[in-house]
C-alpha cells in the first residue's frame, strides 16, 4: 500500500508541476521518440490495455472480474 501511495503522489506531483516546456521535452523511449506529455498518455493507455486483458482472463477463467472504477477512493490519495 505504501508503494502505491508513493507512486500516486509522484505521478500527481509530476503532472501538477509540468509546464508546456516539460510536456514538449523529447524522450527517447526505445524505438520511439516523443514528447514527455504524450509519453505519459501513452503509458496510461498501455496500463489500461493490460487491465482490460486481466479482466478478460478473470471473466473467462473465474467467471468474475472487478467492476469499473471511475474514480479512486480517498484511501489512495
Amino acid at each position: 500500500m505504501n508503494f502505491l501511495l508513493a507512486c500516486r503522489r509522484r505521478c500527481k506531483a509530476i503532472i501538477d508541476e509540468m509546464d508546456e516546456e516539460a510536456a514538449a521535452r523529447l524522450c527517447d523511449f526505445g524505438k520511439r521518440v516523443q514528447p514527455f506529455g504524450e509519453l505519459l498518455i501513452y503509458n496510461m493507455r498501455h496500463v489500461q490495455h493490460h487491465a482490460a486483458q486481466l479482466n478478460l482472463l478473470l471473466r473467462q477463467r473465474v467467471g468474475s472480474a472487478p467492476e469499473w472504477v471511475g474514480r479512486a477512493g480517498t484511501l489512495y490519495r
